[in-house]
C-alpha cells in the first residue's frame, strides 16, 4: 500500500513540475519595454499582453491583415508602425503541450478592427478571460501605465 502511495506521489509530482515549466517556458524574454519615438507619416501601435496566470500557457501567432508579426507570450509587448487606415489584428493558437490538436485545428481569429491615423500612438491589450483571448484598443494613460516592464515579444519562429 505504502509503495503506490508513494508512486502516485511521484506522478503527482512529475505533473506539477511540467505544468510550471510550460507555463514559465511561456512568458515574452525579450528586452524590457522602451517607448519608440512615433514618425509622421504612420501610426505606432503597441501591442502588450499583461501577465498574467490565466491563459499564461498559451501563445498565440499574431498577423495584420498584411503579414505575421510576433508570437503573443504571456507579459509580452510589440511595436508595430502602420500606414494610415483600417487594421484588423488576427490570432492563430500556436500548437504545444495540451494544444497540438487545438493550435493544427484553430484557424484566424479576427480580434480587432480599428482605423489608424499617421503621427498617432495606440495601445492595443492582448488578454484572455475562461472563454478565450480577446484584445481591446486602450487609453494611453492606461496603456503606458500597463506596458512598463514587460519584455518584448519573441520573434515568430519557423516550428
Amino acid at each position: 500500500m505504502k509503495n503506490e502511495s508513494s508512486c502516485t506521489n511521484n506522478y503527482l509530482i512529475a505533473l506539477i513540475i511540467l505544468a510550471l515549466c510550460t507555463i514559465a517556458g511561456c512568458s515574452a524574454t525579450g528586452k524590457a519595454f522602451i517607448p519608440i519615438e512615433p514618425t509622421q507619416d504612420k501610426s505606432l501601435i503597441y501591442i502588450y499582453r499583461p501577465d498574467r496566470f490565466l491563459g499564461s500557457g498559451n501563445v498565440w501567432y499574431l498577423s495584420d491583415n498584411e503579414k505575421q508579426l510576433t508570437m503573443v507570450n504571456n507579459g509580452g509587448w510589440f511595436a508595430y508602425h502602420k500606414n494610415p487606415g483600417d487594421v484588423t489584428f488576427y490570432s492563430n493558437l500556436r500548437p504545444g503541450v495540451g494544444t497540438i490538436l487545438p493550435g493544427m485545428l484553430d484557424s484566424d481569429k479576427k480580434m480587432i478592427t480599428f482605423n489608424v491615423v499617421a503621427g498617432r500612438t495606440y495601445y492595443v491589450k492582448f488578454d484572455h478571460r475562461f472563454s478565450g483571448p480577446y484584445m481591446e484598443l486602450v487609453d494611453n494613460n492606461l496603456g503606458e501605465k500597463e506596458i512598463k516592464g514587460l519584455k518584448l515579444f519573441d520573434r515568430i519562429k519557423e516550428d
